[in-house]
């Protein structure tokens, strides 16, 4: 079964990409593949998830997480975003978009000076 993901993905090198939606496979092995090894799960929302590789600093800088109770997080590497309820994923809503776009701002690195987008 395929599911619609919105999909971040950074270049080795740090180029930060617009998000999309893209059809996915629905299995563990089809997301461990997509975002390179083992992943963890980071709630955004109630039923909206960020797939992202287990944090490694060897991973180029991608999203920043920003909550209005918390500290921002910065997530590192390709990121996957999906439903989740009850442990499975489902696909997202096209207005899901607007609440991921408001929540993970792109990280650049210029001159050795972390700046967060909009």
């Amino acid at each position: 079964m395929k599911l619609r993901a919105y999909v971040m993905e950074v270049s080795e090198r740090g180029v930060v990409f617009s998000g999309y939606f893209r059809e996915i496979e629905n299995s563990a092995e089809t997301l461990r593949k997509w975002l390179g090894g083992a992943y963890e799960l980071v709630r955004l929302e109630d039923e909206i998830v960020i797939l992202c590789r287990r944090q490694e600093d060897s991973l180029p800088l991608n999203r920043m997480l920003v909550k209005e109770d918390e500290k921002g997080r910065l997530l590192r590497g390709s990121l996957l975003c999906l439903r989740c309820r009850e442990e499975r994923f489902y696909s997202l809503r096209e207005e899901d978009e607007a609440v991921i776009r408001e929540r993970l701002k792109p990280v650049f690195c210029l001159n050795g000076r972390m700046v967060i987008g909009e």
